[in-house]
């Protein structure tokens, strides 16, 4: 979604809850997982959210609650999950004017060509085992990890150095400003002392 001004607009408060809630739905415990899916369902409520976020979080949705899920919906929700992924990251580079198949597109992408292919069973043929689908939606969160939620992180890092290193400079600016500002008024309050108004002078 974007702004009259044309500027991205994210349902998330900053990038740092951003952060905060992939870390926490990829390495947090349950109760950490559970709390980063809630926050990701007020996003969803917001605006529609990128696929990876919401495709991602799906998926680890579906491995933590798997015990409770019986079949074959679980493995209906996985592979619906595992389609929307793959199609969305493909959609987003499909620009030739000449179609490109969708296994071409994943493997340029550093998708697995299985999970792929997969998508073609899904949509097309029988529905994958259990097993089959939790495999890929184990490889699906690895390339998620690595390809988009760290590579979108490694770009906001060198931003927020920056933002740092700006703000640092700022605080040193203002605390030689104060030391000067300091130095004039003591330097006013001695002239006021040793100099000798009109009138007073003998």
């Amino acid at each position: 979604m974007l702004k009259a001004s044309g500027a991205k607009l994210f349902p998330w408060k900053n990038w740092d809850e951003w952060y905060q809630v992939v870390d926490h739905l990829f390495q947090g415990d349950l109760s950490q997982v559970l709390e980063s899916l809630q926050i990701v369902s007020h996003w969803r409520q917001k605006m529609a959210i990128p696929v990876a976020v919401d495709s991602g979080a799906q998926l680890v949705e579906l491995c933590w609650k798997q015990d409770s899920i019986t079949e074959p919906i679980f493995s209906l929700a996985l592979a619906c999950a595992i389609v929307r992924l793959v199609n969305g990251m493909v959609d987003n580079m499909q620009e030739s004017s000449y179609a490109v198949s969708v296994t071409g597109l994943a493997s340029q992408l550093g998708l697995p060509v299985f999970v792929a292919e997969m998508r073609h069973d899904i949509s097309h043929n029988a529905l994958p085992s259990r097993e089959a689908l939790l495999f890929a939606t184990k490889e699906c969160l690895q390339w998620l990890k690595k390809h988009y939620f760290f590579a979108q992180w490694e770009q906001l890092v060198p931003i927020n150095h920056n933002i740092l290193s700006y703000l640092q400079l700022y605080e040193d600016s203002s605390k030689q400003v104060w030391i000067l500002m300091t130095k004039i008024v003591f330097l006013i309050v001695f002239l006021r002392m040793v100099v000798p108004k009109k009138g007073n002078a003998h």
